[in-house]
């Protein structure tokens, strides 16, 4: 049995809204300059503890 085009591409093509997507990627951002600030947080702290 043959498969259709439109029946296998269902499962490759999510129904994803423009909007849904931005809040994807804005989440992303936000998630990745957390981590980014936590990470020169700890490292500066690392610094001090051990100059003193």
């Amino acid at each position: 049995m043959p498969i259709n085009y439109k029946e296998k591409d269902m499962f490759y093509d999510i129904p994803v809204t423009e909007g849904a997507n931005t809040f994807f990627w804005i989440l992303v951002t936000l998630v990745g300059l957390v981590n980014a600030i936590a990470f020169i947080d700890k490292r500066n702290t690392d610094k001090e503890e051990s100059e003193s």
